[in-house]
């Protein structure tokens, strides 16, 4: 009761009205109490009203509190309505303006999106062009030492982990430094841009060709066995001699010499 009476003087103190009537129930009820405690002391003789005092002070404080209640939910009821028509005009106001603002921001941000888009496709194209430049030899467009020999890790470790086999041919044009001797370097070029087309011509879509030296070659070839890999290299040895290169008006036969290395998984 004290801190009933606390609350009470405390919101009233606050300037809360409903609280004159939450300290007046509870007077009523301690008022009821007091008379019905005195008589039990017997300082007040007895009467049927004293002996009831508690609970007609009971009585008056649930009808004071049955009260209170339901004027705080029909305020809270009033309240809410009212801010259910303020959110709505607010909403009626600011739809438009956001309606506005979301299509400006719709269209600023698709603009950079396709602004992103384009330097993203831009950038992916430079990467591109770089990783081939990195990878591959100017001259004839072939694989150069170093991206041969990534490559060759790569398919050493994939042929043990699955127990395939592999062969590797290195081709060697034959007295090349005679023929740059004799016809000079860019023509030399020529010879190396010609043997390494049939090269190109004559390898399956799965081999690799690089160029790992000024005139070698080299074939990495994947799940072949050694009997075809051989027939492979000789197709290659007839085809560049059968090409006939022209230098200075003159046909040049062109022979190579070519190593074949065969790895199965019991190596």
């Amino acid at each position: 009761l004290p801190f009933l009476l606390f609350v009470a003087i405390w919101a009233l103190y606050n300037r809360h009205n409903t609280a004159k009537i939450y300290l007046l129930a509870l007077s009523i009820y301690i008022l009821g109490m007091t008379l019905l405690s005195l008589m039990a002391l017997g300082v007040l003789s007895y009467n049927i009203y004293l002996a009831n005092a508690a609970t007609i002070g009971s009585f008056f404080e649930i009808l004071f509190f049955s009260l209170l209640l339901a004027y705080r939910i029909n305020h809270v009821r009033k309240e809410s309505l009212q801010t259910q028509q303020e959110l709505i005009q607010l909403q009626k106001t600011e739809s438009s303006r956001l309606f506005h603002t979301v299509a400006e921001k719709t269209k600023a941000l698709n603009r950079a999106n396709k602004r992103l888009e384009a330097e993203l496709q831009k950038k992916e194209k430079l990467e591109k062009h770089l990783q081939h430049l990195a990878s591959t030899d100017p001259l004839t467009g072939l694989l150069n030492r170093r991206a041969f020999f990534d490559i060759c890790d790569g398919e050493m470790i994939e042929a043990s982990s699955n127990d395939m086999k592999v062969s590797c041919l290195i081709i060697d044009i034959d007295h090349f430094k005679q023929i740059n001797d004799t016809y000079g370097h860019d023509k030399g070029d020529i010879v190396i841009k010609s043997v390494a087309k049939v090269m190109s011509d004559n390898i399956r879509a799965i081999d690799y060709l690089g160029r790992i030296g000024g005139e070698e070659f080299a074939i990495l070839m994947p799940d072949i066995d050694k009997d075809t890999a051989f027939q492979i290299a000789d197709r290659l040895r007839m085809n560049i001699y059968k090409e006939k290169i022209r230098l200075n008006g003159k046909p040049l036969q062109v022979t190579v010499s070519i190593g074949l290395s065969f790895l199965n998984n019991e190596d």
